[in-house]
């Protein structure tokens, strides 16, 4: 594949796995792709080897195979899961096991032609996502979410290029976010990780306990319970220090799901089971979405239905905050993955919370099936905070976190 190849993928495959995973001797290292991720697979499968793991379990899910449920199964049926799904990713979190999940479809718009009610189903997910996300939730699951370039996805991303040199192009990002470009230092990544660790760490200390978030068509207010701390770049999960996405520019936490208020206007599109969702804005409440707006109709019908799933699903888990200096903002274009546009602008996150954002007895995250994250942030964007002594601090402004962040 052009782009990443060679040197490069095995210096990326062992960035993931020693990095993202820290696999060591004994482990086991679960990858899930798509068919036309094979290449990675198989270099990540090698890399987890050299790391020493005992074993490298792929199981690959083909959008094509979902596709065709989401369009023709009936329709009672389509939230029904065999029990052996959970079963498998159970035991994996049971032991500890490294999760890779990769992004960067075979198709990229397969599910678009699925009708909103339909698609906005659990239909669409990869097997074992709910017990997955139930461990997310509560701290417990060694896990990374990295990207492939694909020709589809590529041509996306740079439909100005032709196919091989969009892949390459898209690849040549892929390397350069996760620091692992030709000017990068061989502990790059290691070392952008605990920056932001080192970050979320000051923000924690200044003991906040409100948040206001403003920019163009957003005017956004969130409460900070007590007993809240911010995670970034590295998570410690039975005793690893992971690095859960790659790449990753943000530092986040999970504010009070009851107490959310006030406006939002998206600055990023939203891509979602297959959909390319434009103009998104709405409003809180009392800490539940209360309108949700789309550029379409028909995208606007999809969203509703995918944030009325479950009572959490309309409320906040997430709040994450990044500035200028990220690599993925400053390349100046959507990417159409959440894995990247959400590490180019500040964003918030529908449905489940992190619970390792809270220390034993604070107020509990929200709880939720899902987890959306949708883009705000621009240079636009002021961030303000009050700590528990009711002074006012500045977070972010001119684009840039404030001195000493």
């Amino acid at each position: 594949m052009p782009g990443v190849n060679g040197t490069s993928l095995a210096r990326y495959a062992d960035a993931i796995v020693r990095d993202g995973l820290l696999i060591g001797p004994g482990d086991t290292l679960a990858v899930h792709p798509e068919p036309i991720q094979r290449e990675l697979a198989v270099a990540l499968t090698e890399a987890g080897y050299r790391a020493g793991a005992r074993f490298v379990d792929v199981l690959e899910t083909d959008p094509r195979v979902t596709r065709a449920r989401a369009l023709a199964a009936p329709e009672d049926t389509l939230d029904w899961r065999p029990a052996w799904e959970d079963a498998r990713m159970r035991e994996l979190v049971r032991e500890g096991a490294g999760i890779v999940w990769i992004a960067g479809s075979e198709n990229p718009q397969a599910f678009a032609d699925v009708p909103p009610a339909r698609a906005a189903r659990r239909v669409i997910d990869r097997p074992g996502l709910p017990a997955y996300r139930r461990a997310v939730g509560r701290a417990d699951a060694r896990f990374v979410v990295v990207a492939w370039p694909t020709p589809a996805w590529a041509a996306q991303v740079y439909p100005e290029l032709d196919a091989d040199a969009g892949v390459a192009a898209l690849g040549d990002d892929l390397l350069r976010f996760a620091r692992l470009g030709a000017d990068d230092p061989a502990d790059g990544w290691r070392v952008h990780a605990e920056h932001l660790a080192e970050r979320a760490a000051r923000l924690s200390a200044l003991d906040l306990r409100e948040l206001r978030l403003t920019a163009p068509g957003t005017d956004l207010h969130l409460v900070v319970p007590p007993g809240t701390t911010w995670r970034g770049g590295v998570n410690d999960v039975r005793g690893h220090r992971i690095t859960p996405n790659i790449p990753t520019e943000e530092v986040f936490t999970s504010p009070a799901p009851s107490a959310t208020s006030g406006v939002f206007r998206c600055t990023r599109p939203l891509a979602l089971a297959g959909r390319v969702i434009e103009g998104i804005a709405g409003e809180f409440r009392r800490g539940r979405l209360v309108r949700i707006e789309a550029a379409a109709d028909e995208d606007r019908e999809f969203l509703a239905a995918y944030l009325a799933r479950d009572r959490g699903a309309g409320r906040l888990g997430e709040v994450a905050l990044l500035d200028s200096t990220s690599r993925v903002g400053a390349a100046g274009r959507p990417y159409f993955t959440t894995l990247l546009d959400e590490n180019a602008a500040a964003h918030i996150a529908f449905g489940l919370g992190f619970g390792d954002t809270r220390e034993p007895g604070a107020e509990a995250v929200n709880r939720s099936g899902i987890h959306l994250d949708v883009m705000i942030g621009s240079p636009e964007m002021d961030v303000e905070a009050v700590d528990a002594r009711g002074r006012t601090v500045t977070l972010i402004s001119g684009g840039l976190f404030a001195e000493g962040l």
